[in-house]
């Protein structure tokens, strides 16, 4: 995570990132809660990191994108 975020502050000092902890691997749906709340945020990327829920917040995304 700490990669990610260095990343993207190195590539434009401007971008916000916003980032939540689920606290817990697998926890899928403290993970998809925290999704739906970032997506009110109008978040354009999402770079989950769990085991057990990464999938799941990776196919939600491609759903609510194609609802557009």
């Amino acid at each position: 995570m700490q990669g990610f975020f260095e990343g993207v502050k190195d590539t434009n000092s401007n971008i916000k990132v916003h980032i939540r902890s689920v606290f817990d691997w697998y926890d899928q749906q403290r993970a998809m809660l925290l999704f739906n709340d970032l997506l009110k945020e109008n978040i354009d990327i999402v770079y989950p990191a769990g085991d057990g829920f990464n999938i799941p917040i990776i196919l939600e995304a491609k759903n609510k994108i194609f609802m557009l």
